[in-house]
């Protein structure tokens, strides 16, 4: 299996699911045998302390009827059974009606691929209830290089949508800048930009993230 990035889906096996259950506080095992039975994902997130070899941090926002719990999780890679991604923004779109989110999606699929995570993706891949009317729409908006970023922040800019369009552009690297901020640095607002990886966060500047990293 390739690295897994941050934002990656991945199912882990039922010997996991038991460790955690017998580990994990009362209050938090109905909502880890739910998930088990359904055969829901859990989401790799960067690690927030050292790992041991071999380890995956993960998590699981849990949705309205759970009370919007959030709990971390530590598994071994050889626990991940599958791995997968949020849903595409196509996807979300046409499940929703979403005029102007399907016309954005088109358009930003000639330079990039775009995916919906947040409370919209777990959602859309879950039936939960997630979203409420302050939720934004988070994009995760896949780069083939750091060139593309001016027209898909433009698409971004200009696109008609009834919420709040807030998400990353992720290099082929992994590395991810919230694309309001590499706007910013786009139009002179801002000398570096906040880069988030699995390996930490950092500033850097236009010229950094056209570099690739050794």
């Amino acid at each position: 299996m390739p690295p897994l990035q941050r934002h990656r889906l991945v199912w882990l096996s039922a010997a996991a699911w038991a460790r955690w259950h017998d580990r994990a506080p009362a209050a938090e095992r109905p909502l880890l045998d739910a998930w088990r039975d359904a055969d829901r994902p859990l989401v790799v997130a960067r690690p927030t302390q050292p790992l041991p070899a071999g380890a995956l941090a993960l998590g699981l926002p849990a949705p309205a009827r759970f009370d919007r719990r959030r709990v971390a999780l530590v598994a071994q890679r050889d626990e991940v059974v599958r791995a997968g991604h949020f849903p595409s923004l196509h996807e979300v779109a046409m499940a929703q009606a979403w005029t102007g989110a399907a016309a954005l999606a088109q358009q930003l699929s000639l330079c990039a691929r775009v995916r919906v995570y947040g409370s919209h993706g777990w959602q859309h891949l879950t039936g939960e209830r997630y979203v409420h009317p302050g939720s934004d729409l988070d994009l995760l908006v896949e780069l083939a290089h750091a060139d593309q970023a001016p027209a898909v922040i433009d698409g971004l800019q200009a696109a008609d949508l009834p919420m709040r369009l807030d998400g990353e552009l992720v290099l082929p690297d992994g590395r991810a800048v919230p694309w309001r901020e590499w706007a910013a640095l786009l139009q002179g607002r801002v000398a570096q930009v906040l880069v988030k990886s699995m390996h930490g966060v950092s500033l850097c500047d236009a010229t950094a993230l056209q570099a690739v990293p050794a």
